[in-house]
């Protein structure tokens, strides 16, 4: 499985009340940044797991910690995979 870094937008809100001043920085969403195993990708989406159970042999058994973040909420994404298999060795 693939080991992504996702940088992305989610939704911001104020609770409570809030002066209309200090309302201004919601415009911009919330910088999130997520890594995760790449469970699924679609046209609209991807799916990342936080969390994995592996069996004996390494292949992975149960997850734990699942998100699907909307393509177009991604700024930005890289693989790990590689530096993973490099810190293994």
């Amino acid at each position: 499985m693939k080991l992504l870094l996702v940088e992305w937008l989610d939704s911001n809100r104020h609770d409570g009340w809030t002066s209309i001043e200090s309302l201004g920085d919601l415009e911009d969403g919330l910088a999130c940044c997520s890594i995760g195993w790449l469970l699924s990708e679609s046209k609209s989406s991807v799916t990342l797991l936080a969390h994995l159970s592996l069996t004996k042999h390494g292949e992975p058994r149960a997850a734990m910690g699942s998100l699907a973040i909307p393509k177009r909420a991604i700024v930005k994404r890289k693989d790990l995979t590689g530096a993973l298999e490099e810190g293994t060795k």
